[in-house]
């Protein structure tokens, strides 16, 4: 599939293994229709730099390519897997909530990345927390001067990037 012009992503830098791109779940337009949490498929391909309007080939390539976890999903919901799909009329494919982060693994190699290292600390620590939560709890607990002179401490160190 052609790739259009792609936005400019925020780098993370992970230790030891580099840098990603990092999507955080927040922007990848989750909403709900008639009560069901579902996610922006064809606003996050667009994103992606696919240049279909609705992204109806990518979008069906994903339900071959993932029809065995798509199926598993449908089973735990009691539902068919076309049900976890909703073509508005609009024409924006809108998959539930459930099928997001594996929608953006299959088509971001980085974003894949950035999970498997999530999944990793998780695995290693018992928690893994998005970079925003990380900052967002930072400036609740500590007040601004503490962070700011925490910061002059870092940044006065010599190995200081």
């Amino acid at each position: 599939m052609a790739k259009g012009k792609k936005e400019e992503s925020p780098e993370v830098e992970l230790k030891p293994e580099g840098t990603v791109w990092t999507t955080q779940l927040k922007n990848m337009l989750f909403t709900e229709v008639l009560g069901i949490p579902v996610f922006n498929a064809s606003y996050f391909l667009y994103k992606e730099g696919f240049e279909d309007k609705t992204q109806e080939p990518a979008i069906e390539k994903y339900k071959v390519m993932r029809a065995d976890f798509i199926q598993i999903y449908a089973n735990i919901m009691k539902r068919k897997p076309e049900d976890l799909f909703v073509v508005t009329k609009e024409g924006e494919t809108m998959i539930h909530n459930s099928l997001a982060v594996d929608f953006g693994i299959f088509f971001n190699a980085q974003f894949a990345a950035y999970c498997s290292q999530r999944m990793f600390e998780l695995f290693n620590t018992g928690a893994t927390f998005s970079d925003d939560a990380l900052v967002d709890a930072m400036f609740q607990r500590f007040p601004v001067d503490s962070i700011k002179n925490l910061l002059d401490k870092l940044q006065a160190k010599p190995d200081a990037k």
